[in-house]
């Protein structure tokens, strides 16, 4: 008798790839009859074109739902494609069909933000300085922050004021909202999907911002600048609600939280528990933290953020480092998630070296993204 005939298990299947292996291994023979063909080449083509394909895919779908379309048009290929630093180089030389143009703007035609000196001598602010927070004013009500009023709230909250389950203290008849005064910005930049980048010098407690980030430990410890200026802005409400994430346990490395905040513009704070510098892997962790405190940031549907130079402090970053790495996160961050609702971040910098360190990042930034 014979034996039944061998099922055949095609090549694509053996390989794990969608595309076929076959085919491309035919093509390749007609197209290059003259060299040799290894029996690697084909799946090797195969799945280097199949990942090509699907990382195009998700990033014009992607663009494509940003522009509230349902279909992948020929538009949102070209613009996957121009706004991803290695796609773009890898077709500098295709011409998309029916994709349009992608816009270009030199860095150097942006409007400046340097301020101008008048005739007499002294130095004025130029129109061009803007304000941060000055288009709306907040409705969200705000406690006192000056040390007089710190003292009303703990007797308040001494003489049996009550908190609500989300841990917000109902606010007292004689506390008055307070405004508090706005922070120039010093140097600015917009990303290719028109998230802006702002860098400002002054007091973190002051920016109006929806979220701040909160350098910290794994013990939620506020020995830092930037906890410092937190605690005593947010008074014992704010200690309250940090109490409430120490019960719940340590934060691990690279991980973040977010928890209420008072007294101030921003509504919460984003805990995270920044990388100390290491030369093996202390640039994956920087850029990990960074892109962990936009996500929580998203799902909580924030549209502004304001960050310290994370990991400059205690952490022992040099400032140039981690500069160019946060930079750097945050731009792949919204390469990948387009739809995004963060539109503002703001680098709230304490010294002028930060400043000069951030605003010559920024540049940087946005020359290589308009290349």
């Amino acid at each position: 008798m014979k034996g039944k005939a061998k099922i055949k298990t095609p090549r694509s299947k053996r390989a794990g790839t969608i595309f076929p292996v076959g085919r491309i291994a035919r093509h390749l023979r007609n197209q290059m009859p003259h060299m040799r063909l290894g029996s690697g080449a084909p799946v090797y083509l195969s799945a280097v074109l199949e990942y090509l394909s699907a990382e195009v895919l998700e990033l014009a779908a992607n663009s494509a739902r940003d522009n509230r379309k349902k279909r992948i048009r020929p538009r949102d290929v070209r613009l996957a494609v121009g706004h991803d630093t290695e796609l773009s180089k890898l077709c500098q030389d295709v011409t998309f069909s029916e994709g349009g143009n992608m816009v270009h703007i030199n860095v150097e035609l942006l409007p400046s933000q340097v301020s101008k000196t008048n005739k007499a001598g002294s130095t004025r602010k130029s129109s061009a300085i803007k304000v941060v927070g000055t288009a709306k004013k907040s409705k969200r009500k705000l406690h006192v922050a000056s040390p007089s009023a710190a003292k009303a709230t703990s007797k308040a909250s001494a003489t049996g004021a009550s908190c609500t389950s989300s841990g917000k203290a109902s606010q007292s008849s004689t506390l008055k909202a307070v405004s508090h005064p706005m922070l120039p910005v010093l140097s600015e930049g917009r990303l290719f999907l028109g998230q802006k980048l702002f860098v400002v010098m002054g007091d973190i407690s002051l920016i109006n911002s929806e979220a701040i980030v909160h350098p910290t430990n794994a013990t939620y410890s506020t020995s830092g600048q930037v906890g410092q200026v937190l605690s005593r802005a947010g008074g014992l409400l704010y200690q309250t609600a940090l109490d409430s994430l120490k019960a719940a346990g340590n934060l691990p490395t690279c991980g973040v939280s977010m928890s209420d905040m008072y007294n101030i513009e921003a509504a919460k704070i984003i805990h995270c528990n920044s990388p100390s510098w290491s030369k093996s892997n202390g640039i994956a962790d920087l850029q990990k933290s960074v892109e962990n405190c936009f996500k929580i940031a998203d799902k909580e549907h924030i549209k502004s953020i304001a960050l310290p130079s994370i990991g400059s402090g205690n952490a022992g970053w040099p400032k140039q480092l981690a500069a160019e790495t946060i930079l750097r996160a945050i731009e792949r961050y919204f390469q990948t998630i387009m739809a995004s609702s963060i539109k503002n971040v703001y680098f709230v910098l304490y010294d002028q070296d930060s400043v000069d360190i951030y605003t010559s990042e920024l540049k940087k930034l946005l020359e290589h993204s308009y290349d």
